[in-house]
């Protein structure tokens, strides 16, 4: 997990700049219990520095098990929400792909609409129709009838969470940047050497060490591990 803060764009429809990130490592674990109450308490710290006028966004990828779980959730209720821009223009291309094939006019339906999201909160509406619109005229393989369906069924479930173009509007970011680099930073790079095998507890212990490095605290965690050495 992260948590960032971001200043203003510079200018209008700028991607803005990010100015922190504090990261939550945690190990495999049914139904995460540890790195929610973990999760939750650096949310608890950040929003503590924090006044009322500072925009709260949620911005996940498209799977339905992480945005159930924050659904669920009361603290997030007045958090502005996003699906992450990168994951659906994935799944826009699977879309073209499915449609259209490999081709020039794959390419051409891809680039259309990848713009158009960027430009109107109605995109994905849009996406389903035009779905809708090509989807009888073209004779396709079972796979991609399958794709297909499952990519409608993507844009539709999520239409209220691709809102781009307000959020751009608003300087606020659509893509999960910090989390994404984060699993290769703060787990893979460390954790998937040649070689390496870890048990849950030696794991745990150096995410937690990975997690305050990579978050700009291991001075402070330095102190902490210090004054428990002396403590015992």
């Amino acid at each position: 997990g992260a948590i960032s803060h971001y200043g203003a764009p510079g200018k209008p429809k700028e991607s803005p700049q990010r100015l922190q990130s504090r990261y939550v490592g945690q190990m495999p674990e049914k139904e995460w219990p540890t790195f929610k109450r973990l999760f939750g308490a650096e949310v608890d710290d950040a929003e503590a520095l924090l006044g009322p006028q500072v925009a709260r966004i949620l911005l996940l990828d498209g799977s339905p098990q992480l945005w159930s779980y924050f659904d669920k959730e009361p603290r997030y209720n007045d958090y502005h929400r996003c699906l992450d821009y990168w994951h659906a223009v994935e799944h826009l291309s699977v879309a073209a792909e499915a449609l259209f094939g490999s081709g020039e006019e794959a390419r051409t339906w891809y680039e259309k609409y990848r713009r158009l999201l960027l430009e109107s909160d109605d995109a994905a509406s849009r996406i389903c129709r035009s779905i809708d619109y090509y989807a009888p005229l073209v004779k396709r393989s079972p796979t991609s009838e399958k794709h297909l369906g499952e990519e409608r069924t993507y844009f539709k479930r999520n239409t209220h969470l691709m809102r781009y173009a307000t959020f751009r509007a608003n300087g606020w970011p659509i893509g999960s940047g910090p989390i994404e680099a984060a699993c290769k930073t703060i787990i893979k790079t460390r954790m998937g050497r040649s070689g390496m095998r870890w048990t849950r507890k030696g794991g745990q212990d150096i995410l937690y060490l990975r997690a305050a490095v990579k978050s700009e605290r291991w001075e402070r965690t330095w102190q902490q591990i210090q004054q428990l050495e002396n403590a015992a």
